[in-house]
């Protein structure tokens, strides 16, 4: 996930999807946000982060809709 405005490098999601024994599928998100580590922040640094964060939760919330789309159709 990138800064439309600035381009810098905000997160990295990944998604994987596995199948069970029994054929369920599972979709498995891994978020990487931010610095390593502890950090103290100024409140517009936490403004900051907290915008990333909701971006970050509506990109999870859309591609478990698009997943769930595909599921029905069979695609996945």
């Amino acid at each position: 996930m990138v800064d439309p405005k600035t381009g810098d490098k905000l997160a990295v999601i990944t998604n994987t999807i596995t199948e069970t024994r029994e054929g369920e599928l599972m979709l498995t998100f891994t978020f990487t946000v931010g610095p390593n580590g502890p950090f103290e922040a100024s409140g517009d640094e936490e403004q900051q982060e907290k915008a990333r964060t909701k971006v970050a939760l509506d990109v999870m919330h859309r591609t478990l809709e698009v997943t769930r789309q595909l599921v029905q159709e069979k695609k996945l």
